[in-house]
């Protein structure tokens, strides 16, 4: 097993999918960077388009995506960009303290020809990745986005949440979490 801890955290829930058009990207302070506004972050994997404003509306392509949190890069400094895609709606259900991520992993020892020992190798199993956010206190849910703050980002995944007594345990989906910035 492997563990990571950190501060904060949210759990929110989930809407239907929802069609946005030229949608108004929050600027993350240098022009290069933009993120959805809250509430609107959780982009599917439908066609994304971005367009900037300068007299009129110009298509630009991105160089970084997370859609779990609604950020985009692009190779340069613009103004004024809006997206066209779909997401789920979010609104927060609960905020923890802190939170620890528990990812199974087994170790497995295979011989690889040349060696004069066998190596040592990494890799996930088939259990589910989990988290516990302490301090978080809200019902059994299912099919939650819960955003784990981490240093310039967070990870991000969805899953079912149940309240224990020090808080709430997350089972995520098979997709487990994965790192995005925020």
């Amino acid at each position: 097993m492997r563990y990571f801890e950190g501060r904060g955290g949210t759990v929110s829930f989930l809407g239907e999918p929802h069609q946005f058009v030229r949608l108004p990207l929050l600027d993350v302070g240098d022009g290069w960077d933009w993120q959805a506004p809250t509430g609107m972050s959780y982009w599917l994997n439908d066609e994304l388009t971005f367009e900037f404003w300068k007299g009129e509306w110009h298509a630009i392509q991105e160089t970084e995506i997370c859609r779990p949190s609604g950020y985009v890069s692009f190779g340069r400094a613009v103004d004024h960009v809006v997206a066209s895609g779909t997401c789920l709606t979010s609104a927060v259900a609960c905020v923890a303290d802190r939170w620890r991520v528990t990812v199974p992993m087994v170790v497995k020892n295979r011989t690889v020809l040349g060696d004069q020992a066998p190596r040592s190798v990494v890799g996930r199993t088939e259990e589910r990745v989990t988290a516990v956010l302490f301090g978080a206190v809200c019902q059994e849910l299912q099919n939650v986005l819960v955003a784990l703050p981490v240093t310039r980002g967070a990870l991000f995944g969805v899953g079912d949440v149940k309240p224990i007594s020090a808080g709430v345990e997350v089972t995520f989906n098979s997709e487990g979490v994965r790192y995005g910035v925020c």
